[in-house]
């Protein structure tokens, strides 16, 4: 059976600590352990909602191992339930490994079974693996003792906000997680990582939040509601504001929880601020993916 990373608990602790040893070693991501395999990145999203971030790092973590990488947009692809069997036996064969980018997970857990290559989730509703493990080696880099590391999660929750909630049954950082009703993580997840053991705090106080908080994710807003005909954004929903980051401990860094950055709730000027930090995020996810990719096909 192939491995798969649908999940940041596909991983199990050993390897799970192993991989983000490697992520912050930027010694250890060149190479050409990727020299004449095929890539392909299925993505699911219809644009605008592609992310080009998402796309973009992938290509350059595989050519920076050696491979080659094929994009494959929505309408190159089906993605429906009866297709899905046949889908991934047909990337199974022609193809080293599938990043596949917005897939609902229950159809991409149909698509990987089916699937003999194996399969990262490159983010979707119930998680962004490759995002979370690149996070966490920029914080290891900068905040060494994670067990005295605290994490904000401000706003509605992302398929990234599902893998820092996995992430936390096995790094013992803290989380605490500002959640408005229509935001709230799966509960069945929710409650595996308590039952571990994670150290995560629920409230729908963004200052409980925040306090003594050394980075924080600004989570996505509302989505627009119809009324009368049209189209109307939410006004209600939980914002990230310079009033707010004064909360969290002094120097505390500010990271957009979504790559499409206008649905994060959060002032301009505060994540164009950040921008020295986002570059230095980007650097780590690459070598996150390298990681992960060499892990999946190094067998």
């Amino acid at each position: 059976m192939p491995k798969h990373i649908l999940r940041i608990r596909d991983l199990g602790y050993e390897t799970f600590w192993r991989l983000l040893h490697d992520a912050a070693d930027a010694t250890q991501q060149q190479g050409t352990l990727l020299q004449g395999r095929i890539v392909a990145l299925l993505s699911a999203a219809q644009p605008p909602c592609a992310a080009t971030e998402d796309r973009l790092s992938l290509t350059r973590s595989v050519r920076g191992l050696g491979g080659d990488m094929e994009y494959l947009t929505p309408d190159a692809w089906e993605q429906d339930a009866a297709s899905l069997p046949r889908q991934g036996a047909m990337f199974g064969a022609h193809v080293d490994c599938c990043c596949v980018h917005a897939l609902p997970h229950n159809a991409l857990e149909a698509l990987a079974a089916h699937c003999s290559a194996p399969v990262i989730n490159a983010g979707n509703d119930k998680g962004h693996p490759c995002q979370a493990m690149g996070d966490l080696a920029l914080f290891k880099a900068l905040t060494p003792d994670l067990d005295k590391m605290r994490v904000a999660w401000i706003g509605g929750a992302t398929g990234l906000a599902h893998s820092l909630i996995e992430a936390a049954i096995y790094a013992p950082f803290e989380l605490f997680m500002a959640l408005p009703e229509w935001g709230e993580p799966d509960r069945e997840l929710l409650g595996f990582a308590l039952h571990a053991g994670a150290k995560i705090f629920l409230t729908r106080e963004v200052p409980m939040a925040m306090d003594g908080a050394h980075y924080v994710y600004a989570g996505t807003g509302p989505e627009a509601t119809e009324t009368s005909g049209n189209m109307q954004p939410l006004k209600a929903g939980m914002s990230v504001t310079s009033a707010a980051m004064a909360l969290a401990k002094p120097g505390a860094r500010l990271l957009p929880g979504s790559s499409r950055t206008p649905r994060c709730r959060v002032d301009a000027a505060l994540l164009e601020a950040e921008a020295p930090l986002h570059a230095r995020r980007m650097q780590y996810r690459l070598c996150a993916q390298k990681a992960l990719l060499s892990w999946l096909l190094s067998a």
